[in-house]
């Protein structure tokens, strides 16, 4: 019947409440009875039960009703043919079940199953939480058989998708609700402060026990309440004339520090033993949802007292990853340099992809000249992009001539590309920039920068560009003049735009002076982005240390974390530390 329990007593006594009144009836716990002394008392109680239930629109579940059963067990008491006896379960537990001469155990996992036949033939694994199965396993006489989960659909999904716990009054959801909470918190350090909520990790009862296991506060509640105090040739005990200074004992026996201040009742600081106060200092730091080193300080300050813990609370703060990754960090001047400029044109280039309007379009940029090249591609996979990196080098690299190398950014095509056999073939190699350095590919991305402008200064009504557009919007883009008063074009034909007369021009020259003006500007550029010219403190890093990079900040999340796992002379190799878990 549906309901609760109350309800389902309160509906039953009031439609067979005068069949049980007669005995007709008897209720026991969940369970309806009706019996009768003969065959025919008992058709003519059943028709009662049914007409009275009927009355009520009330129908009896068909699978759980049982009529004239031979046997039957109520509270406990077996009835059969007249008789009554007690269950052998209730007076002795387990007294008629037949053991298993072979039992088996079946299961999905196959280590497991491997591992069980390793021990019987008298292997023995490595693995600590194997050990441990195998070392439970043997005390019983089983053996362990491997089945297929398909074989047991139900279990198998049920260790594999737990079901959520709804139930408010869990302890272990609640505890875990409480103490892993990170995201929002419903205590904060300005409510400690003003004596609206409690401080967890206060309980006197417990500290109490911490300081009888401090030999330090043991010794010095013993002198305290001797009234002595310790000898002054003693020099090795500075912690405890430390704490006599200032301690005394609360009516319970707790190690206390009296504080008054003006206008406050006097206040009676826990002390804390040396032993757990990092400990507590970092349960605090994390329940609190990593407050600064000042708010630890007025909040441990107003409950606690422990020797040197303002340097205890700056050391817990400064190993917190968290707190540490969201500092400042100052602004330093980061040196700028190029590399060797080219030994001729046409032998290093930059390749990017731009993504607009849906459409992928690969740019490919000569670093001397600032000629580009560019073609519309489907995709973004690294046959594809190959496929356009030889279209365009075809008829301007030579096909027996030194090879060409293009500087591209870590992506996954290009990284495929980097050992690719048909590009060796063609004399053409991929250079990748270091992931970590923001300025890796920077004449690519104002190549990619350039043409966005000229798409939108030649057609700003028609989005989409077509190959004839591009074709336009590109070469309309090599004939813009550059800082060294000449084309893109005109450097790379060395024909005038106009006329197509012949320039004399070197390509020796423009190298030269492209370089020499790239030195000359870092200087400027330098102090542009730093002001103040401050150089970076250069650290003595070792090998374990944890290290954080300058590169890696970012507004939306924190900086991550790298360990030193080797240091030569020019620097550091970093390794992340989340790879290595």
């Amino acid at each position: 019947m549906p309901g609760s329990e109350t309800a389902l007593e309160e509906l039953t006594c009031r439609v067979l409440g005068h069949l049980v009144q007669e005995g007709v009836v008897a209720k026991i716990a969940d369970d309806l009875y009706c019996g009768g002394n003969s065959p025919e008392e008992l058709l003519t109680n059943w028709e009662r039960v049914l007409q009275a239930l009927q009355k009520c629109s009330l129908n009896l579940s068909a699978t759980k009703t049982i009529i004239a059963p031979k046997q039957a067990t109520i509270l406990g008491w077996i009835w059969e043919l007249g008789s009554i006896r007690a269950s052998p379960h209730r007076i002795a537990t387990l007294s008629k079940l037949s053991a298993s001469k072979d039992p088996c155990v079946l299961t999905d996992s196959k280590p497991c199953v491997q591992a069980f036949e390793k021990l019987c033939r008298g292997e023995f694994s490595s693995s600590p939480r194997v050990s441990t199965f195998l070392s439970t396993a043997s005390r019983f006489q089983v053996s362990i058989r491997h089945v297929s989960g398909l074989a047991i659909l139900p279990s198998d999904y049920s260790s594999r998708n737990a079901p959520n716990c709804d139930n408010p009054a869990c302890q272990i959801c609640n505890f875990i609700h409480l103490q892993e909470e990170c995201v929002v918190r419903h205590v904060t350090t300005a409510d400690i402060l003003n004596g609206t909520v409690k401080l967890p990790f206060t309980s006197r009862a417990a500290w109490l026990s911490n300081q009888t296991e401090c030999s330090d506060l043991r010794r010095t509640v013993a002198h305290l309440r001797q009234g002595t105090r310790p000898s002054k040739k003693l020099t090795n005990i500075k912690d405890i004339k430390r704490y006599l200074n200032v301690a005394s004992l609360a009516n319970d026996g707790l190690l206390v520090v009296k504080r008054n201040l003006p206008f406050t009742p006097c206040r009676e600081l826990i002390i804390v033993p040396r032993q757990v106060l990092d400990g507590l200092i970092t349960s605090i730091h994390i329940k609190l949802d990593h407050p600064s080193c000042h708010q630890m300080k007025s909040i441990l300050q107003r409950y606690f007292y422990a020797l040197d813990m303002d340097k205890a609370i700056e050391s817990v703060t400064s190993s917190c990853h968290q707190c540490v990754s969201l500092l400042k960090t100052p602004k330093v001047r980061e040196e700028q340099n190029s590399a060797d400029p080219p030994e001729t044109i046409g032998s290093s280039f930059a390749a990017d992809v731009l993504k607009r309007e849906r459409q992928l379009v690969f740019v490919l940029r000569e670093c001397v000249t600032s000629y580009t090249f560019t073609k519309l591609l489907d995709t973004e996979r690294h046959h594809d992009l190959r496929d356009a990196i030889i279209q365009l080098l075809a008829e301007v690299h030579p096909l027996d001539g030194p090879f060409a190398v293009i500087r591209t950014d870590p992506a996954s095509g290009f990284k495929t590309l980097v050992k690719d056999e048909l590009l060796a073939r063609q004399r053409i190699t991929i250079e990748l920039g270091r992931p970590k350095n923001v300025n890796k590919n920077p004449v690519a991305e104002k190549a990619i920068q350039e043409l966005e402008d000229e798409i939108l200064r030649s057609n700003p009504s028609s989005p989409v560009l077509t190959p004839l557009t591009l074709s336009l919007v590109t070469a309309r883009l090599n004939t813009r003049i550059r800082n060294r008063g000449l084309s893109a074009r005109e450097m790379w034909t060395q024909r005038d735009q106009f006329s197509n007369n012949q320039i004399p021009l070197t390509d020796q020259n423009l190298i030269i002076a492209q370089h020499e003006q790239r030195l000359k500007n870092h200087p400027h550029s330098e102090k542009t982005k730093c002001p103040s010219g401050k150089l970076p403190v250069c650290p003595d890093l070792e090998i374990g240390d944890i290290v954080y990079l300058r590169c890696d900040l970012n507004k939306t999340k924190s900086p991550d974390r790298y360990l030193v796992v080797a240091v030569d002379t020019h620097g550091a190799i970093l390794v992340n530390s989340l790879d290595l878990n």
